[in-house]
């Protein structure tokens, strides 16, 4: 438990870097100017903007239930719902993968292994990290003068990953091997005395997920994807900024990519820092920049608010016992 609670308070000194960075950012821009640009944002289309959050956590929660439906663990969309939005929440005010782990232990909690639990969580997550790197990826392109150097390494590292990837289909016993050191990564502490028992149950049931499965899970990733473009959309036309919808997608989508380095919390800080690097390059104010990473930060907090909301409607004791 020591360890733990050390390891936490670790992981959320690292995170106040992003804090420091931000307070960095608002001593070197005109915080009248971006006050002014956010008092004058339209009612209008950042209502819509914000909607879209129910039809996104929607689509992923419907995501995460067809996933355990797979594996022979059912619940109700709106118990998925409840569960998923909890996850995003504590995922959203704390530092690690804590989100992930929630919903792991909801299942725990009505007698699931937690080999079995978190296989649906496992792949529900590696499709939201491999999409936003192949978005993040294509959207390089997009500032080509800018990430030339980035675009070569990343190009060789996911040409090698293919290769890796190609040799774990034909390989089952070396697939088995590299993927039991993932799950030891994936899995806390306190679970890694019971290894053997989790991963057994975790291999079993990853294969159950047939090509079919896997294409209705790419669709709905897709679709939660354009939800998320649209929301974007409509943050930026209420802010009245001019950017190309190519742009925004490709600024949306580094900035994510940015995000997942563990050194901010809910992408403070590094978000504002890469908005004003993509914004400035296409003439627009760092001012105007701010003021859009501001708006995405309002429709995480949101976000938040209704996981926090579903956490009481369906609580999990003992997090971290």
């Amino acid at each position: 438990m020591r360890r733990i609670s050390s390891h936490l308070t670790n992981r959320w000194l690292l995170h106040l870097f992003g804090i420091f960075l931000f307070v960095f950012i608002l001593s070197r821009i005109d915080l009248e100017e971006t006050l002014q640009i956010l008092l004058n944002t339209n009612l209008t289309y950042l209502s819509a903007a914000l909607i879209l959050l129910i039809p996104l956590i929607l689509t992923k929660a419907w995501r995460w239930q067809f996933l355990m439906r797979i594996q022979d663990i059912n619940y109700p969309l709106k118990d998925s719902f409840l569960m998923y939005s909890t996850g995003m929440f504590i995922g959203i005010i704390t530092p690690g993968k804590l989100g992930d782990f929630i919903k792991i232990l909801y299942l725990q909690k009505d007698g699931h292994s937690f080999g079995k639990s978190s296989v649906s969580v496992f792949i529900d997550r590696l499709f939201d990290l491999l999409s936003l790197l192949f978005i993040g990826y294509i959207s390089l392109f997009v500032f080509i003068s800018l990430f030339e150097e980035q675009i070569i390494i990343l190009s060789i590292f996911f040409i090698v990953t293919a290769l890796i990837f190609i040799l774990l289909v034909y390989k089952k016993g070396l697939n088995k091997k590299i993927l039991r050191r993932f799950y030891i990564l994936f899995i806390p502490e306190r679970y890694k005395k019971n290894i053997r028992i989790n991963f057994n149950d975790f291999y079993r049931d990853l294969h159950l997920l047939s090509k079919r499965g896997l294409v209705l899970v790419a669709i709905a990733t897709i679709i939660g994807w354009i939800i998320y473009f649209a929301m974007t959309y409509l943050l930026m036309l209420s802010l009245d900024i001019d950017m190309p919808v190519l742009y925004l997608i490709s600024c949306v989508s580094i900035s994510g990519v940015i995000s997942l380095i563990p050194i901010s919390i809910s992408g403070i800080g590094t978000r504002d820092a890469i908005f004003i690097v993509l914004f400035s390059h296409i003439g627009l104010s760092k001012e105007s920049a701010i003021a859009f990473s501001t708006l995405i930060l309002l429709a995480y907090m949101i976000t938040a608010g209704v996981g926090l909301f579903t956490w009481f409607k369906k609580p999990i004791d003992k997090i971290f016992a």
